[in-house]
């Protein structure tokens, strides 16, 4: 729990499909308000590294083919050998993403002990169960009041890929306070 008169951080989640504005969103937040940005699918690449906990239980897992000769995670031939078995997929999605949400909470965590960070910004393509708890343990846990998730919608998408240069996607009530 933070002491007394002790500056609590907001927490936002970021999430919508490839090419809804996430890395807008995320740009405004990080230069206008000096969020600290993370990003899932970076989080999740770094558990992926030689040494690290995601790598071990991948290998575990499906054997050591898929590494290449440096011992890294072979990303090209993993990805042929996941998007060509649904059910391959969902293994590897069922072991990374408890791990990525467990490093995320662990990041937020340390990031909302230090004095100067006021916003911190989780973006995510998916925000699922594993993500939802996370929100639970820092609203019960940390006393962060408020998580806000900003879903960036279809309509705006669809308006934005079509080109439409009159639309400006409504920002939700949450980013309006940031942005």
């Amino acid at each position: 729990m933070h002491p007394e008169g002790t500056k609590v951080p907001i927490v936002i989640g970021v999430t919508g499909g490839i090419g809804a504005g996430k890395s807008r969103i995320l740009k405004i937040l990080e230069e206008k308000h000096h969020a600290q940005v993370l990003l899932a699918d970076q989080v999740a690449a770094e558990l992926e590294e030689p040494g690290q906990e995601g790598l071990a239980l991948l290998t575990k897992e499906f054997g050591n083919g898929i590494l290449g000769e440096d011992g890294r995670l072979d990303r090209t031939a993993f990805a042929q050998k996941i998007f060509k078995d649904p059910k391959v997929l969902t293994q590897v999605n069922a072991i990374l993403h408890p791990l990525t949400w467990q490093a995320i909470q662990r990041k937020i965590h340390r990031l909302s002990k230090e004095a100067e960070v006021d916003l911190i910004v989780v973006e995510s393509a998916l925000f699922q169960e594993e993500s939802k708890k996370i929100c639970d343990f820092f609203n019960n846990t940390l006393a962060i009041p408020k998580i806000y998730v900003i879903m960036i919608g279809k309509k705006a998408l669809l308006r934005r890929q079509k080109g439409d240069p009159t639309h400006e996607p409504k920002k939700p009530d949450a980013a309006n306070r940031f942005l």
